[in-house]
């Protein structure tokens, strides 16, 4: 009987002895990290949950696959902890912000809060990156393979870039592009990264918060606006809708117009934060944010940063008002397709314009009540370091049908249909881009 008891206890003791063995591991490795895996204190814990070894499995959709590789031990990257990126394509660099007189280096930390996230624009370290990042606009219209890099590792992964529209790159022959890229990085919601023009996170973060007083506006901000409406504007093409519908708007309201289609202005710096840039603006109560292509989900810098980082009114045209609704701070623009006609609009405006009250209830968002619950934003960088950092090695995804992907199903899914010329010309990657 005794040495049954002590047979009970001395397992028992076994049993506690393996246990806390196992809890005492599970909090001390995520700590000091396991060999080539991230540690960064964001992260550690999540990821060493996540890419412990799993069966395999596959899961398809109508554009692309995904799998995740069997793995028998524990495997990952040289450089799991010091994530490093190519952005392939020289038009990329535009989008860093990194000045022309800072470029003679070859790694770069485009993410402040990620220091072990490292970029470079030479093509001869794309055998130690985890990521090779591509301009679609700048691709050739067939895939090329002399264009891309001549050796792959199997986990690095390459992705698509796009700000600009599917309309913008129709001449692409997207099917040629089938099983070259693992992930897409655009402004559209459903990319794996996302680089979006803008958000109310950044917004906020660049204009100070207003007190709100029940009832009273915190700010009278038609009193120094002594112009009614501004376009600036540079792609001309007659055909675009959104140029028909100035035109008429134009017959019933004063419009000034500068850029490339009007008067110069601003002409010694194009900056879209240059000092002349924005004092220009704020004169105005209403600012023309008409995007150059009916797009799902396109909204460009027109209503970001001309318009509501100058506390002007945007008047937009372009993606469908609910995508404006659900990412922009509430009540914070005109949306063209509320009215039945251009002349209606025109009336809507200048009647607002001589209602300092009516006109002061675009920009309640200001207050400070209006900041909360909102989703950070860290920049299309850190979201790409995010991404990569987060991402299991042995998971695997490749896009099989890019054309559909990015131009849709059918016709017109993602874009409205326009009167094209010919050729459209390349996009410019010049510091006039606001104009556009």
């Amino acid at each position: 009987m005794v040495t049954r008891w002590r047979f009970f206890i001395t397992l028992s003791l076994l049993n506690l002895v393996v246990v806390t063995t196992v809890v005492m591991w599970s909090l001390w490795l995520p700590t000091v990290g396991w060999p080539g895996l991230d540690t960064d204190s964001a992260t550690r814990g999540s990821i060493w949950s996540l890419c412990l070894p799993k069966q395999s499995w596959q899961r398809n959709s109508e554009f692309y696959k995904t799998w995740e590789e069997a793995a028998s031990d524990q495997t990952y990257h040289p450089f799991q902890s010091r994530v490093r990126i190519v952005l392939w394509s020289d038009a990329l660099w535009w989008r860093t912000g990194v000045a022309a007189k800072d470029r003679n280096r070859t790694w770069y930390k485009l993410c402040p809060r990620r220091p072990d996230c490292e970029f470079t624009r030479e093509h001869m370290w794309v055998s130690y990156t985890e990521a090779v990042v591509f301009h679609l606009p700048t691709l050739p219209a067939n895939y090329t393979p002399d264009m891309m890099p001549s050796k792959r590792k199997v986990r690095q992964k390459w992705v698509l870039f796009s700000m600009e529209s599917p309309v913008v790159t129709r001449s692409k022959n997207m099917t040629s592009y089938a099983g070259v890229f693992n992930w897409t990085m655009t402004y559209r919601g459903d990319s794996d990264v996302l680089t979006s023009y803008g958000s109310r996170s950044l917004l906020y973060n660049s204009l100070p918060a207003l007190p709100s007083s029940p009832g009273k506006p915190p700010h009278n901000f038609a009193r120094e606006k002594d112009r009614l409406a501004v376009w600036f504007v540079s792609n001309c093409y007659a055909h675009l809708t959104r140029h028909h519908y100035a035109k008429e708007l134009r017959k019933h309201m004063r419009i000034d117009v500068f850029g490339r289609c009007g008067k110069p202005v601003c002409t010694e710096d194009k900056r879209y934060r240059s000092t002349c840039f924005k004092k220009t603006v704020k004169r105005y109560k209403f600012y023309l944010s008409f995007e150059s292509y009916k797009c799902k989900e396109y909204i460009t810098e027109k209503f970001w940063r001309n318009a509501l980082e100058n506390e002007v009114v945007p008047v937009v045209l372009g993606a469908p008002k609910a995508d404006y609704v659900r990412i922009a701070p509430p009540n914070s623009f005109i949306h063209a397709n509320d009215f039945k006609s251009p002349k209606d609009l025109a009336t809507y405006l200048k009647r607002l314009a001589r209602n300092d009250k009516e006109y002061n209830k675009y920009f309640r968002w200001r207050s400070m009540q209006f900041r909360k619950n909102v989703t950070l934003d860290r920049g299309r960088w850190c979201n790409l370091c995010d991404k990569l950092l987060q991402t299991c090695p042995q998971e695997r995804k490749v896009y099989t049908d890019m054309y559909r992907w990015w131009k849709g199903k059918e016709e017109e899914e993602y874009c409205e249909r326009t009167l094209l010329p010919e050729d459209i010309p390349k996009p410019h990657y010049d510091l006039s881009i606001h104009f556009s």
